[in-house]
């Protein structure tokens, strides 16, 4: 019998258990089928079609504007220098073709004054094709601040909204700003000039080095404050990684000054131009406001919140974009050089490994050849030079020549030209070291 009465109350058990589930699912399910905030709005306010809006008036407790269809083109206030998103505007204009609510929660309401509705602060008004004005007026926020009363001027229908679906609505225009300030190819930028308080104007120049019939092949050079050869490799992963395109975080379409925002005295300002010369944006760059940045196009109105990381480029100077060395020839292309200068003349001949005629090692050889290579430019000239104190000569196998003069500048540096053309400057200490090189190197072989 023990087995049987045993049998009977493990039935017994698991009946029990399975009611308990079965009571739990019941409880349960009415509060998973409470409302969501964030589902689907599910009743329909106003409806019409989108190409049936002719203007789109907004009211909100900051201001008011109109959206108006001129063509095929619309625009704000009538204004076509206001630059606007035409994707964003599509988006707006279907919400507002399709005011999707909540839900209905007065068919009949007499008193509008408890939701807020009967002297609104915000409100969207729709023109219509159709020769209709419908205006969509918003009201007060729920308790819970998740939702807000909404209603159709001249109907008696309230709604709840979410509250962020009321705010698309009503929104500022700063909404359907285009936030892409502009953008550039890099491989068609052709000059970038950077003008900045308290630092030397940049001035860069994309040349064009390939012959007609080859491959295109550019090299940046710097024509300000230095006329020299660029330092590509820089130019390219710091300077035009950020320049090249802006897009804002924030956009200020009519601000009320440009003092606010330190346009008055901009920290600096810079042009980008494309190749052919046909593309080109000028930039000004305002005040700083802890981690981001204000900016400006030249003639546009329209102020542009950025990061101020993506204006790191301008902390880059000169020197960091110039190539320091004087002047780089490979010795495989040189067929002698020739350095001469108060009283002194030493010829290199790489083809023997020869200072003046006399052979000499050829890993000292070419310690004498680096040395020469080894000029760097410290600063550049403001005023011409005097007397050609040294020249360098390098005499190359193709029969072509580069000359390097130094030119006695002050008691301190030389001014260095290359065929006749630059400003640099170079310390008068840098060629006593290359000559001091050159002769111990010479004397002792």
């Amino acid at each position: 019998m023990k087995p049987l009465r045993n049998i009977l109350i493990l039935v017994v058990v698991i009946g029990l258990l399975a009611g308990g589930l079965y009571a739990v699912s019941k409880i349960k399910k009415p509060v998973e089928e409470q409302p969501v905030v964030g589902l689907p709005e599910t009743v329909t306010a106003f409806q019409t079609e989108k190409d049936n809006i002719l203007s789109v008036t907004v009211k909100n407790p900051e201001e008011e504007y109109s959206l108006v269809k001129q063509g095929e083109t619309w625009l704000i206030n009538g204004n076509s220098s206001i630059k606007i998103s035409p994707s964003l505007v599509e988006t707006f204009l279907f919400e507002c073709a399709n005011v999707a609510a909540s839900e209905l929660i007065e068919e009949n309401a007499q008193n509008l004054s408890q939701y807020g509705l009967d002297q609104p602060k915000r409100w969207v008004s729709l023109k219509l094709a159709d020769g209709r004005t419908v205006k969509v007026i918003i009201g007060n926020a729920t308790l819970d601040s998740y939702f807000s009363y909404l209603m159709i001027e001249g109907e008696t229908k309230v709604y709840t909204k979410s509250t962020s679906g009321c705010e698309t609505l009503t929104g500022p225009m700063a909404n359907l700003a285009d936030k892409n300030i502009y953008s550039m190819d890099k491989n068609n930028i052709g000059t970038v000039e950077i003008i900045r308080n308290g630092a030397e104007t940049v001035f860069l120049d994309r040349v064009k080095m390939s012959k007609e019939g080859e491959q295109d092949a550019f090299q940046w050079t710097m024509r300000k404050p230095l006329v020299k050869e660029a330092n590509t490799y820089r130019i390219e992963s710091e300077l035009l990684t950020n320049l090249v395109s802006q897009v804002a975080e924030s956009v200020v379409l009519i601000p009320k000054s440009g003092v606010d925002y330190g346009f008055n005295n901009p920290r600096a300002t810079y042009t980008i131009t494309s190749l052919d010369k046909k593309e080109h944006y000028t930039v000004t760059v305002g005040k700083e406001d802890g981690a981001y940045s204000y900016i400006r196009l030249k003639n546009d109105n329209t102020i542009y919140r950025v990061p101020t990381q993506q204006l790191d480029f301008l902390s880059l100077s000169y020197m960091d974009l110039v190539d320091k060395a004087v002047y780089m020839e490979n010795v495989k292309n040189v067929s002698e050089v020739t350095i001469s200068g108060l009283g002194k003349s030493y010829t290199l001949k790489p083809s023997d490994n020869a200072i003046n005629g006399k052979t000499v090692e050829e890993s000292k050889f070419r310690l004498a050849y680096q040395a020469v290579l080894n000029l760097n430019l410290d600063d550049f000239a403001t005023r011409s030079g005097g007397s050609v104190d040294f020249t360098i000569t390098y005499h190359k196998n193709d029969g072509s020549t580069t000359i390097v003069r130094c030119l006695n500048y002050d008691d301190r540096n030389y001014l260095v030209t290359v065929n006749g053309s630059g400003n640099l400057l170079i310390r008068k200490k840098q060629i006593d070291n290359m000559i001091t090189s050159v002769e111990n190197i010479y004397s002792q072989s």
